[in-house]
């Protein structure tokens, strides 16, 4: 019953329990049917913060104890009756107050699990603004001349432009690096830090930190072999990083930064459409998954998108019900904020200048 998603291969879960401080134990399900296991369901019990951000500011943040169901954390069967029989275990849980909320971790819009949480939750406990964003992935083909040809035309004159440029301006005292054995994981956390201090990722809080967390997450998924990275190299200097899980037959992007000294020649774009021919290369990998989000970039180097958002169905009790009016007031401003924007097409544009504005306000501090 492995899945694609690596939150939901065995090993994983296991490290998990000790590797995440906020899992506090495993709660797995089983639905048997006719003496054989049709599904199985896999989520945490855990204590975290439930973040609501207005731009790219974090406004409110209550720690909160959650039952999450991992991405993709319905294994097996998915029938109605399955997926019934899952929901009766979790609202069961919550009601003994096991829990303050269920946590559905990037849900599919179109998820008969969906469905069926949100309609049974209460008025009061139910989520009542369900954000969703877009996952977008390529198909990798057989060549990278074939990957090209599945892309419009001006995307690929701007991959052409892009690698004549950074090419013509640096020449050989480029290299890039692909980082994946353990044996690597201080040269590659190094590296990577010493370009992700310099990114506005890290100027808003976010982003790739080189801390006990980070370091213990990497070198497992590298002893286990579903670590890649790719190190853009300048006069062998770091500039550039793309960091993603190598999980069966999809490769997903988890971080990436480059030094804003060379935004200019958009070093991380060239090292990105790298990073895909190597791929394209490796008869392993199907899929190039860019994660979580919506860009531009994204759009036209992907061949579809998957909409997906949390889910959080709250305790019919007095703390969490305040939690879920609070989130929902914050959350209404937000995306009617988001949705004017993107009306007039500024989206792009605010993010941009947010990105702009935190990145000059670190260097000055």
């Amino acid at each position: 019953m492995v899945g694609d998603e690596i939150q939901t291969d065995p090993d994983y879960f296991l490290w998990s329990l000790d590797g995440e401080p906020q899992v506090l134990r495993p709660h797995v399900l089983a639905v048997d049917r006719e003496g054989r296991t049709d599904a199985v369901l896999v989520a945490r019990l855990s204590e975290i913060r439930l973040p609501c951000k207005l731009g790219y500011t974090t406004v409110y943040a209550p720690v909160i104890r959650t039952l999450s169901v991992v991405h993709d954390g319905l294994l097996g069967d998915h029938d109605c009756g399955v997926a019934g029989a899952a929901l009766d275990e979790l609202f069961a849980s919550l009601e003994l107050g096991v829990a303050d909320a269920l946590l559905f971790r990037q849900l599919r819009r179109e998820s008969g699990l969906r469905d069926a949480a949100q309609a049974r939750a209460g008025f009061l406990t139910r989520q009542r603004i369900a954000r969703t964003d877009l996952r977008w992935q390529i198909e990798l083909p057989n060549t990278f001349d074939d990957y090209l040809a599945s892309l419009s035309s001006a995307t690929r004159k701007g991959i052409r432009r892009t690698a004549a440029q950074v090419e013509k301006a640096f020449g050989d005292r480029l290299s890039l690096r692909r980082f994946q054995d353990v044996s690597e994981l201080d040269s590659y956390l190094r590296d990577a830090e010493s370009i992700a201090a310099r990114t506005y990722q890290r100027s808003l809080g976010v982003g790739f930190l080189d801390d006990e967390r980070q370091r213990a997450r990497v070198r497992m998924l590298m002893e286990r072999g579903w670590f890649r990275s790719y190190v853009l190299y300048l006069d062998g200097r770091p500039v550039a990083f793309e960091q993603g899980e190598a999980y069966r037959s999809r490769f997903v992007s988890v971080r990436a930064g480059y030094d804003p000294a060379y935004a200019q020649h958009r070093i991380g774009a060239y090292l990105l459409v790298k990073a895909i021919e190597d791929l394209v290369e490796d008869a392993r990998f199907s899929v190039f998954d860019f994660g979580l989000g919506d860009a531009e970039y994204k759009r036209k180097l992907a061949h579809r998108s998957i909409e997906e958002g949390d889910l959080a169905v709250f305790a019919h009790r007095a703390r969490p019900i305040r939690i879920n009016a609070a989130r929902t007031g914050l959350q209404g401003v937000s995306s009617g904020v988001t949705a004017s924007l993107r009306k007039v097409a500024l989206l792009d544009a605010s993010k941009q200048w947010w990105r702009r504005h935190a990145t000059r306000r670190d260097r000055r501090r």
